[in-house]
């Protein structure tokens, strides 16, 4: 069986070499182009929710209690992932602004796929959107209290 031997240089470390076994007719699976079989795709619904508000600048940011809640609007009965509400409370958080924003970041993960309402309460970058969530990763980001799904 041919192989390849691939060199990656590491910051300050050296050189790192991998050598992988290539199939006569196939390439190499480690970088995508082989024979090797795909991952399976995801069965449940990881939403990534972002909101901001102006810093107006301020050197910090400061925010606090900051309510995430993923409510199910309608799921199937059966399925992988949770199908009840998620609520999570982040107490307080000091951090430093991006540019002319403070931005505040939280993740849901393993949900059922179906239809849900997401709610962010944190005094000026709140909002609510509801929408049909497949299963894999989305993006919601609440801007003015105006929701967008990605």
């Amino acid at each position: 069986m041919p192989t390849k031997t691939i060199s990656t240089m590491l910051r300050g470390a050296g050189a790192l070499t991998l050598t992988a076994a290539l199939a006569a007719a196939g390439g190499c699976a480690l970088f995508g182009g082989g024979s090797g079989t795909p991952p399976p795709p995801p069965t449940t619904t990881t939403i990534s929710v972002t909101t901001w508000f102006a810093s107006q600048g301020a050197p910090k940011c400061t925010a606090g209690p900051i309510q995430w809640n993923a409510a199910p609007l309608t799921v199937p009965p059966n399925g992988d992932g949770t199908a009840t509400a998620v609520n999570d409370v982040d107490a307080y958080h000091e951090f430093l602004p991006s540019g002319d924003r403070c931005q505040l970041q939280h993740m849901f993960s393993s949900l059922r796929p179906g239809r849900w309402r997401i709610t962010v309460a944190a005094g000026l970058a709140s909002g609510v959107c509801e929408s049909d969530f497949p299963a894999g990763t989305k993006f919601v980001g609440f801007s003015g209290g105006v929701c967008s799904i990605r």
